[in-house]
């Protein structure tokens, strides 16, 4: 498991944070590669992303917060974010806007060489502290979409 930590300080007053959590591994025959990338305006999580088929990827976490997602397929991604509050924004990830505000939640498939996209709104206040894959999977109990993703990512039936 890798983790990554990046901080670009403070603006406005505020500071920005974030980590990467990416996991592989072999289970009933299948190769299984995801990662869960959060990040974070004065300590409070405000975005997102799941990406299943990825190893990896690299990120800026700052008011113009903006990464790439590295698929086991070698295809990059782009996302940013760029928000002054980590509450309001637009998310661009692969070429698509999404509002911040309807869900902060993204579950980005990136296997068969394709991406797809699903924007999930939740009470970010349950994923504050801790890891984010368990924090994640508590969250999940109540949205079934966020369980039945995770359980793919893992190779789980």
């Amino acid at each position: 498991m890798a983790a990554c930590l990046a901080h670009a300080g403070c603006s406005g007053g505020h500071s920005w944070g974030g980590g990467t959590e990416a996991n592989s591994g072999f289970k009933e025959g299948v190769t299984f590669d995801y990662s869960i990338t959060s990040l974070t305006c004065d300590g409070r999580v405000f975005l997102v992303l799941v990406a299943d088929g990825s190893s990896g990827g690299s990120m800026i976490s700052s008011p113009d917060a903006h990464g790439v997602l590295s698929a086991a397929d070698r295809r990059q991604i782009a996302w940013s974010c760029p928000t002054k509050d980590g509450t309001s924004g637009t998310v661009t990830l692969a070429n698509q806007e999404y509002d911040l505000a309807k869900g902060a939640i993204f579950l980005i498939s990136l296997k068969a060489n394709q991406t797809k996209v699903e924007q999930v709104a939740v009470d970010m206040s349950k994923l504050q502290g801790g890891k984010a894959e368990e924090k994640l999977n508590g969250v999940g109990e109540t949205e079934p979409r966020i369980r039945a993703f995770l359980k793919e990512c893992r190779g789980e039936k």
